[in-house]
């Protein structure tokens, strides 16, 4: 083969168009990862000269278990989710926390009937003794089962536990700062008792990153560069206020009551922990 014909086709195959699949997300549920799908979009985009255009496509919608599964034959290509060991070890994980950390930050969904079991919790013992409603498949349910203590009550998805928490089959649902709000906005004329706690804040370290199919490896060379060019020309930083910055102003941090869960050993990789990369809670509670 000669040069140019070489030259030819690494050209062709560095530039061609990247096909890549995601899953299809449930309608309830699509406004919680609209930020994840917005910030691989801005990863693409910063890579499109490097490595050529790109088309997203959707599969079907698939419970967290099945990604993981799907991830691995190929049938798709990226798949967003808080860090668990499993998902490390059986995908491409790239290692930059997409919420700068805010994941990690929790606040409690309560119903308001239930407000006064919240008003006099003074240590994390006391918030064991309720009962926390929580996915099967989710890695903060897997982390809480492994630290032992929590008394858990488990849905088979995540629409459910809406409903399971109006009618009291568990006491608060934790969800993510950067979560909270809009899921709040989602439901209130359907369950207008759920309400959010305005005392208690969790700290559960878990970053979200995206995972990658090992049948995609120079895909997952891309999003890293992109992500890596977004943070290093503030685009990142950009989206990430465009889609958090009000509800961490909503969430009034300064007024609550910080209980800190540890996690060992939830992830082999200890690199992107600077304040490049995470915000701590003084860095949040000065946002305005």
């Amino acid at each position: 083969m000669n040069l140019f014909i070489f030259l030819s086709l690494l050209t062709f195959q560095t530039l061609a168009m990247d096909q890549i699949i995601l899953d299809k997300h449930d309608p309830g549920d699509y406004s919680r990862r609209e930020y994840a799908i917005e910030m691989l979009k801005l990863s693409l985009e910063k890579t499109i000269k490097r490595y050529g255009p790109y088309k997203i496509t959707y599969s079907r919608r698939m419970t967290r278990n099945r990604a993981l599964v799907e991830l691995e034959s190929g049938k798709i290509s990226v798949y967003d989710a808080p860090t668990r060991q499993e998902w490390e070890n059986r995908t491409i994980p790239i290692y930059i926390p997409l919420t700068k950390g805010l994941l990690s930050y929790r606040l409690l969904l309560i119903t308001k009937a239930n407000q006064f079991k919240f008003s006099n919790i003074k240590k994390i013992e006391d918030l064991q003794k309720l009962r926390a409603g929580l996915s099967s498949q989710w890695s903060t349910t897997k982390l809480l089962n492994s630290i032992g203590g929590f008394n858990i009550i488990e849905g088979n998805s995540y629409s459910t536990l809406f409903s399971m928490l109006a009618v009291d089959r568990f006491d608060y649902f934790i969800r993510g700062v950067n979560e909270i709000f809009g899921e709040l906005d989602n439901i209130k004329n359907k369950f207008p008792e759920i309400i959010i706690d305005d005392k208690i804040l969790l700290h559960i370290p878990m970053p979200m990153y995206f995972f990658v199919s090992k049948k995609f490896p120079l895909l997952a060379k891309r999003i890293e560069e992109g992500l890596l060019a977004a943070i290093d020309d503030g685009s990142f930083d950009r989206m990430f206020y465009k889609y958090h910055k009000e509800n961490i102003i909503r969430a009034k941090l300064k007024n609550r009551t910080l209980f800190n869960i540890e996690t060992p050993n939830i992830s082999k990789n200890k690199k992107n922990t600077s304040s490049k990369f995470l915000l701590n809670l003084e860095t949040l509670k000065a946002i305005k």
